[in-house]
C-alpha cells in the first residue's frame, strides 16, 4: 500500500484531480477548476425529468381544476338565482365574482336578502294571466271607482293620458287584495 506524500506538489495534485474528473493527467489547473465548478453546478432538470409527461400531467390537472371550479360555481350561483338573490341579468356578474373571489360571493349572499323575489310573485288577490285576456264584467267596486274616475267600465280604446280598465283592475287588486 502506497501512501500519498504529506505535501504533494501542485503538478501531482493537478494530475490526481484531473484523473479523478476523467480528464487527461496533464490538464491545466484552470481547466480542472472549470470542470470542478461544472460538476458542482445544479443539475439540469430536463435531463432527469420527462418534460412532455410532466406538461401533459399539468394540463390534465388544470383541466380537472377548471371543471371542478365550474361545477362549484354553478352549485353556488344557481341556488342564488333560484332563490332570487340575483336576477338572470346578474348571472354573468355572479359567476365571475364566484370564480374570482368565492368568499366575496358568499358574503354577498349572506348579507343580502332575496330582494328580487318580488319580481317573480303575483301581485294582488288572484292575480294571474287573466289580466292579459279580455276583462270580464266589472264588479260593483270596480264600477263605482270607474264612475268616480269618469271611465267607462269594460274594454275601451285609450286616448293619450287615459287609464285603461285593465290598469284599474290591477290597481284594485293591489288595494283591495
Amino acid at each position: 500500500m502506497t501512501q500519498a506524500p504529506a505535501h504533494p506538489d501542485l503538478a501531482t495534485l493537478c494530475a490526481s484531480l484531473a484523473t479523478a474528473l476523467g480528464l487527461p493527467p496533464d490538464t491545466a489547473p484552470d481547466a480542472i477548476l472549470a470542470r470542478l465548478r461544472s460538476v458542482t453546478a445544479p443539475p439540469d432538470p430536463a435531463k432527469y425529468m420527462p418534460m412532455a409527461a410532466v406538461q401533459e400531467m399539468l394540463r390534465d390537472r388544470r383541466t380537472e381544476l377548471v371543471a371542478t371550479d365550474a361545477c362549484r360555481v354553478t352549485q353556488k350561483v344557481e341556488p342564488a338565482l333560484n332563490e332570487h338573490y340575483i336576477t338572470n341579468g346578474m348571472k354573468g356578474w355572479a359567476t365571475a365574482l364566484c370564480q374570482s373571489d368565492d368568499a366575496a360571493f358568499d358574503t354577498f349572499c349572506e348579507s343580502s336578502c332575496p330582494m328580487f323575489a318580488c319580481l317573480f310573485t303575483p301581485i294582488g288577490r288572484g292575480a294571474s294571466h287573466s289580466l292579459l285576456h279580455e276583462p270580464s264584467a266589472p264588479t260593483a267596486l270596480e264600477a263605482a271607482i270607474c264612475e268616480q274616475l269618469r271611465l267607462k267600465p269594460g274594454p275601451s280604446r285609450l286616448k293619450s293620458g287615459q287609464v285603461s280598465d285593465v290598469s284599474v283592475r290591477k290597481w284594485l287588486n293591489g288595494v283591495a287584495g
